[in-house]
């Protein structure tokens, strides 16, 4: 008993610890790099390379072999989470801790770690600055790809046991949707299209991943006007509310006549100088 509790005495917690942290630093960079490498096309990094940024030139070459770069940062990745997590339960083993104790600590602190470390925080800054992040680690990446052509053995064993299953519906969609995105930015360079007008086509290509909750207006909170309301009331109701438009009522939230438009109940008003009902509009 005695020799057990000095060797926990002289067990290396804080470099564990340090161990620990860099090893979901680096998980939670590579994983920043498979966020930013997803948001970007091929047009877009040959604008990088023209515009001759720096390591644009390798980050042409991570993006023509987009499925090894996506393999090689996902296993890597995976590789030092399991790092961090090993080292983080060793640091907090403990004589007087129950084996049940430590397994629940480990899995609360490795669990809030990695969520905030590889998962949150890489997410926002990728996709706010997704041409910084990938220019940032793209040498990085590119010598990670390098390295990872050792297990390609292992690979060519693993595809002979396991042959490519056939291309599923969702998979189809989403290489339809990168080809899309491709002929967008293409298409966007061309003179006489606007910054606002690639941006618009680009959002189409996200709302796919788009909760309904996040775009739809609960019933209970619905604004509405009604009918024959005059136009003066229904402007202040535009103002209160924020909104832009209002669906038009008849008899109840389900009788909807149609759709007022704050635009042209102002013209209204700019042109006739009065106050008019919606009905007769």
């Amino acid at each position: 008993m005695t020799q057990e509790s000095g060797l926990f005495q002289t067990a290396p917690v804080a470099v564990l610890v340090v161990i620990g942290l860099v090893s979901l630093v680096i998980a939670g960079a590579l994983s920043a790099m498979e966020v930013a490498l997803s948001r970007l096309s091929r047009a877009t990094v040959e604008d990088l390379v023209e515009e001759d940024r720096r390591h644009a030139g390798l980050l042409e070459g991570l993006v023509a072999h987009r499925q090894r770069t996506n393999l090689t940062l996902r296993g890597i990745r995976t590789f030092f989470q399991v790092v961090g997590a090993v080292t983080f339960t060793l640091a907090l083993v403990h004589p007087i801790l129950p084996w049940w104790a430590i397994a629940l600590i480990s899995i609360a602190v490795v669990g809030l770690l990695q969520f905030l470390v590889v998962s949150v925080i890489p997410l926002r800054v990728a996709t706010r600055r997704p041409e910084t992040v990938a220019l940032l680690e793209a040498r990085l990446t590119t010598r990670l790809i390098r390295f990872s052509h050792l297990g390609d053995p292992l690979i060519r064993l693993l595809r002979n046991w396991l042959p490519q299953p056939t291309q599923t519906e969702a998979e189809a969609r989403q290489e339809m949707t990168e080809d899309l995105r491709e002929m967008v930015d293409q298409v966007g360079e061309t003179e006489g299209f606007e910054d606002e007008d690639r941006e618009m086509l680009r959002s189409v290509f996200e709302l796919g991943h788009t909760l309904v909750r996040e775009v739809m207006v609960p019933r209970t909170e619905m604004v509405t006007v009604d009918a024959d309301l005059g136009a003066v009331k229904a402007l202040r109701l535009f103002v209160r509310s924020g909104f832009s438009r209002i669906p038009v009522v008849g008899d109840d939230i389900d009788d909807v006549r149609g759709i007022l438009f704050f635009k042209d109940v102002v013209g209204r008003l700019e042109t006739r100088g009065h106050d008019v009902d919606l009905v007769a509009e």
